[in-house]
Parts: C-alpha cells; sequence; structure tokens
C-alpha cells in the first residue's frame, strides 16, 4: 500500500486555525508546520492551503506546487486570528476541493490548529 501512495503525485490541503486562540508562539508554530509541510513535498505533490475560523477560506486558489505556495503562506502571515472555529465548514470546502482533482493521485488532509472548533 505504501508504494502504491509512494508512485503517485498527492493531492494535499493544510487547513490553518486562524481562529482567536491562535497568536503569539501557537500563531508561529502553525507558520513553521506549514512550512514544513510545504518543504516535504515531492516535485509531483500539490498543495492548498485554507485558513479556518468562522469559515474557510482559500488561501492557494488551487492547487499548487510546494514552490509556488508562498503567497499563500504570506496571505496567511497577514490573517488576522479572529472568531471561533468551525471544522464542518472546513472540511465541507476542503472535500469539495478534493473531490473536484482527477483521480489517480492520494489525497490527504492534514490540520494545523488547537483541535478546539464549535459545531
Amino acid at each position: 500500500m505504501l508504494e502504491a501512495v509512494r508512485s503517485r503525485g498527492s493531492d494535499v490541503v493544510v487547513v490553518v486555525d486562524t481562529s482567536a486562540t491562535q497568536v503569539g508562539e501557537f500563531r508561529l508554530d502553525s507558520i513553521a508546520a506549514l512550512r514544513a509541510v510545504i518543504g516535504k513535498l515531492r516535485s509531483e505533490d500539490r498543495v492548498r492551503v485554507f485558513a479556518a475560523d468562522v469559515r474557510a477560506t482559500d488561501l492557494s486558489g488551487e492547487f499548487v506546487s510546494g514552490q509556488q505556495a508562498e503567497e499563500a503562506v504570506a496571505k496567511l502571515k497577514k490573517r488576522l486570528p479572529l472568531g471561533n472555529t468551525n471544522l464542518m465548514s472546513a472540511i465541507d470546502a476542503v472535500r469539495a476541493a478534493l473531490v473536484a482533482q482527477p483521480e489517480g493521485r492520494t489525497r490527504s488532509i492534514v490540520y494545523l490548529g488547537d483541535g478546539t472548533a464549535i459545531d
């Protein structure tokens, strides 16, 4: 199974919690973790970054290579941490983004945050 995963390109969605609880060191750690995920992508992999608070916001606009993801990181750094985390909204948005992609690629979701959400 691992060989099958390794032999295909992957679409990775990273959901970064940008709610009011994500300030200071939490924020810095999230950005560092995002950069670490992006840095581990292979040339055939693609990434899409979403911010998650009251609603999910697509910071990438489309799946891009790891080298092209810096614009999404810059947008994330400018985003104010406000409101609550609505994970249902984020999962719905992420699912729609992944389902719209061609089959034959592995699909993953990475969540960076404290795990606290409203229902």
